[in-house]
Formats: structure tokens, sequence, C-alpha cells
């Protein structure tokens, strides 16, 4: 497994992965940095495009098969029809995943998202406003107006 520090514009992050897949990105300063490989490489240039505003579907090498059914199956719907500039509701997410209600299962699965900004939970929102985010509803903030997607008061 590597490790490895990246500092991003919204705060230092903790890259981790093994020789095959994306296992996190945490938000937190590295505790260790123990070298890079291709997925930790591939990692950085989609963040770097990411915040340089070049904004596509980061096609990284997930492991997805870490996720529990249902969780899996919200992270890729969100992964592949959510693109940048865009938001969806809790609610409307369960919808595409075929679990329309299970929007409160939705919620739980972006909390734990292990691969928050290139799995993009951020465009989550609440029926009624913005919604939680893990480091923070400021956080989510910043990054949705990063990519000019409409931002709930």
């Amino acid at each position: 497994m590597k490790f490895l520090g990246y500092k991003s514009p919204i705060g230092e992050l903790e890259l981790v992965a093994d020789e095959r897949a994306l296992i996190g990105i945490r938000f937190r300063k590295a505790k260790r940095s123990n070298g890079t490989n291709p997925v930790l490489d591939a990692t950085i240039r989609a963040l770097d495009a990411y915040f340089e505003g070049k904004f596509t579907r980061a096609d990284l090498p997930f492991a997805w098969e870490l996720m529990p059914g249902f969780q899996r199956k919200v992270l890729e719907t969100l992964w592949r029809l959510v693109p940048a500039g865009e938001t969806v509701t809790y609610k409307r997410l369960a919808e595409f995943a075929g679990s329309p209600r299970a929007f409160r299962a939705v919620g739980t699965a972006m909390a734990r998202n292990p691969w928050p900004i290139v799995v993009p939970c951020h465009r989550v929102l609440a029926t009624g406003g913005i919604g939680g985010f893990g480091p923070g509803v400021a956080v989510k903030r910043r990054l949705l107006a990063h990519e000019s997607a409409p931002v709930p008061i």
C-alpha cells in the first residue's frame, strides 16, 4: 500500500492506493508518504486537472469491490451520471440508483465515500439546501463554486 500527500487548494489530502486501485482520498495531511505508483500518479493528474478547472470524469481504477452493494451502486451512479457543474439531490440520486425511497441510505453512502472530489459527493444536495459534507459545508461550497455549480443558500 502506498500513501502520498497532496497539497490542494482546499487543504492537504492523503492519497492511498495499492498497485492496482485507488483505495482512498482523505481530507488530512498524509501521516506518511512512502512513494508513488501508477495509480497514485494517475490520481495526482486527475486532481491537478480538476483544480486547474479542466473538469472531466476522473477515470481512475477505483477499488469498487471494497464497497458494499448499495453503497457501490450509488457511488458508481454518481460517478457516471453527475458531471462537474451539476448537482443532484439525495432523493434524485436514490431514484437514479433504482431505489427511490432510499435517500437516507444515499446520504450514508456519501458520508462513507472513500474517493471525495473524484467521485463527487460534494455535488449531492439536500432537497431544501446544501446538505452535509465530511470536511465541512464550507469546503463543499468552495468545490461547487469552483465548478460554477448552483450553490443553495
